[in-house]
């Protein structure tokens, strides 16, 4: 990856096209959104950015042409949650948040799968259910670690070190206050912390034990 990631940047740059169509219904307004990959360039060598394609039939389009609208109706749903994220796209959000860098984010991941906070299936994040009780917990009580833009702040203060610009034992102090603080704010509530996840996870246990018994029920 190191080496891939080294020869991209003497590559040449990819050329995306992101295109847009508006369609207009009295007052109603349409939008879709399409993508398409003109030339890969240092994608070829580095593929773990490469976006997903969706062209839009651009061509058959022009501007301020009537369309015949084919029919229309109302269609009552439950939304869907969103694709788990890829290994690429998460590798691309630790960068855009400037979690890591280059040598550590696959570090990073791999402390993760260790830790069971989620494992790849089919080159996907899938989050177990450790993971989704740990998050839950930490978002209920102390945000600030489960938030990317407070992992990507101490990543830039220790950063200045390793630019000259702040000596080490400032940075040290800086983060260690602020952890601390963190710290102090759960401390009192850790039995409660510690009950109400054994809670999550003896419920999830219990309801995939229920599907699993629900499931071979239907297969006999």
């Amino acid at each position: 990856m190191i080496a891939r990631h080294f020869l991209a940047t003497l590559s040449k740059t990819a050329i995306i096209e992101r295109q847009r169509i508006i369609a207009k219904l009295d007052d109603a307004e349409f939008k879709a959104t399409g993508l398409v990959i003109l030339s890969k360039g240092y994608l070829e060598i580095y593929p773990f950015e490469t976006p997903r394609e969706n062209p839009l039939p651009i061509s058959k389009v022009k501007a301020g042409s009537k369309l015949r609208v084919l029919g229309a109706e109302v269609i009552k749903k439950k939304t869907q949650p969103p694709p788990y994220l890829s290994e690429a796209e998460l590798l691309r959000l630790m960068k855009q948040y400037g979690i890591g860098t280059d040598a550590t984010m696959q570090d990073h991941i791999h402390t993760n799968i260790e830790r069971k906070y989620f494992t790849i299936i089919k080159k996907q994040c899938v989050p177990t259910q450790l993971g989704k009780a740990v998050v839950s917990i930490l978002d209920e009580n102390a945000n600030e670690l489960v938030d990317p833009l407070f992992r990507s702040k101490m990543e830039s203060k220790l950063a200045t070190i390793g630019e000259g610009k702040t000596e080490p034992t400032v940075i040290d102090e800086e983060i260690t206050k602020e952890a601390s603080g963190i710290y102090e704010k759960i401390q009192p509530r850790y039995m409660d912390i510690g009950s109400k996840l054994a809670t999550i996870l003896r419920g999830k246990s219990r309801e995939n034990g229920a599907n699993e018994r629900g499931r071979k029920t239907t297969k006999y």
